[in-house]
């Protein structure tokens, strides 16, 4: 996926360093171990339409970029993006055909068609 911010296109990518680098940014903590499963939480506050968790995810999507665009520059990519709904769906249907994102999205959108 690319994403022009500040009029430089970046390749947003849902990889193995891109869960490596949600994980050690948002680490689940549970009887004093960490736990990453950033994913896990990120994929529902998407869905929710959760403003801030696109802009991490997107952010963290990057981390293979050199240079890279500051998380203030992608908050305000999202902040005033044009059609926010769709790029809710763009990103969750990237995370959707990923490898690192695949198979956890299927057993969400399983969860999400119970309820």
């Amino acid at each position: 996926m690319q994403l022009k911010i500040n009029d430089k296109t970046y390749n947003v990518k849902f990889g193995v360093k891109f869960v490596r680098a949600l994980d050690k940014a948002y680490p689940i903590e549970q009887q004093g171990l960490k736990f990453g499963m950033a994913l896990s939480a990120k994929i529902p506050e998407l869905y929710a339409k959760n403003i801030a968790s696109l802009a991490d995810v997107i952010y963290y999507g990057t981390v293979t970029e050199s240079p890279r665009p500051s998380l203030v520059d992608v908050e305000t990519f999202v902040e005033e993006h044009e059609d926010l709904e769709k790029l809710f769906d763009d990103v969750l249907q990237e995370l959707s055909e990923s490898n690192a994102g695949k198979s956890l999205m299927s057993e969400m959108e399983q969860e999400l068609k119970k309820k």
